[in-house]
């Protein structure tokens, strides 16, 4: 145990340091371009926002940081014969490292769990709110952090809105066509809130009706019932990435029942268990890498050496994501490309090790 915990001490700083450090170059580079953006608040909103973006760009992080912080240690150790006195000893590397090694990559994972089901969801909702409230971020640049307004069809509704708090839309604006497809009212309304599959209640709503006469009609509440297709309604607006497990199995029910695109809800669904996975594995393939580099080989190659598997990794889930969102693969085959891939380097790279003692 005591080996273990010289080696876990080895790993974890590296590890911590690579995503603090991720996130305040990411910050400075941000703010640097968002800075006409950011003056329209105080500071203490800026250090929120970026507080509160911390834990996706930590979840985005925790794959490249194990690996580095993996190679490095270990690197470390090897550099300075300590796996050879290990060795020497009688312990092997699936006896002292490798056991740290797993305790880092199982915490790892864990972390990535957690903050995908329970962080993101919340702090996501704060970033869209400082953003577009406080200092009018918008525009394609953010989509990777923001909820953006999205059009949506219920039965003869076209509407358009953005999530509020809870199951609550903001911003809303519908037609309502009828069966020759002209539009019979126009509504307006600040907040609209699903009661359930049929019922909406709408707070400060202007509606227009222009069939059979034109009317106008201003309310600070009022109760709207639509068809059962609106139940589409109530599927989450915005990204999937920043929805909770269950908020995606309801999106994809209530958007199938709705007639409306599923494909990026199941694909998110498919990333919560993979990435985790892939997390895991990555560490799992940095032990063997960093265990056959030469004592004395530049910290560059170990960089190198681990970054090209990260950017293999994400790249291939990015290529699987594409091809199954556009029907041209199966969702449960692009889920697997990259563990799969993933297995088999490990495999390879463990069988290329020799246990007994570290490379010279």
């Amino acid at each position: 145990m005591t080996a273990i915990r010289y080696i876990l001490s080895h790993l974890w700083p590296r590890v911590v340091f690579i995503i603090l450090t991720g996130w305040m170059l990411y910050t400075v580079l941000d703010s640097m371009e968002a800075a006409r953006f950011l003056a329209q608040g105080t500071r203490e909103e800026v250090i929120k926002y970026y507080l509160m973006r911390a834990p996706s760009v930590a979840a985005d992080l925790l794959g490249p940081a194990v690996v580095l912080g993996i190679l490095s240690g270990v690197g470390t150790l090897n550099r300075h014969a300590e796996l050879a006195a290990f060795a020497a000893a009688g312990r092997s590397l699936a006896t002292t490292a490798l056991p740290a090694v797993l305790a880092v990559a199982l915490v790892a994972s864990g972390g990535r769990v957690v903050l995908d089901e329970f962080v993101i969801p919340t702090t996501s909702r704060s970033v869209l709110r400082l953003a577009v409230d406080r200092f009018g971020i918008r525009g394609p640049r953010y989509h990777a952090f923001y909820q953006r307004t999205e059009w949506f069809r219920a039965g003869p509704i076209y509407g358009k809105a953005h999530a509020g708090e809870g199951r609550a839309y903001e911003g809303v604006m519908a037609v309502i066509l009828d069966e020759n497809h002209q539009i019979t009212q126009r509504v307006v309304a600040d907040s609209m809130l699903p009661t359930d599959e049929e019922r909406f209640i709408l707070k400060n709503a202007a509606i227009t009706t222009l069939v059979p006469a034109r009317a106008y009609e201003s309310a600070p509440e009022r109760e709207m019932v639509l068809p059962a297709a609106a139940a589409a309604m109530s599927a989450p607006i915005g990204f999937p990435e920043h929805s909770t497990f269950g908020g995606l199995q309801d999106a994809v029910r209530l958007r199938e029942r709705g007639g409306r695109s599923t494909g990026a809800y199941k694909i998110a669904l498919m990333r919560r268990f993979v990435d985790p996975v892939v997390v895991f594995l990555l560490a799992l393939l940095a032990l063997p890498l960093a265990a056959r580099q030469r004592r004395d080989a530049p910290v560059e190659k170990l960089l190198f050496v681990g970054g090209g598997a990260v950017a293999v990794a994400h790249l291939l889930m990015m290529v699987a994501d594409e091809l199954a969102g556009r029907a041209l693969l199966p969702l449960w085959m692009g889920a697997v490309a990259a563990p799969l891939l993933l297995v088999v380097a490990v495999a390879a790279a463990w069988r290329g090790v020799e246990m007994a003692r570290p490379t010279r």
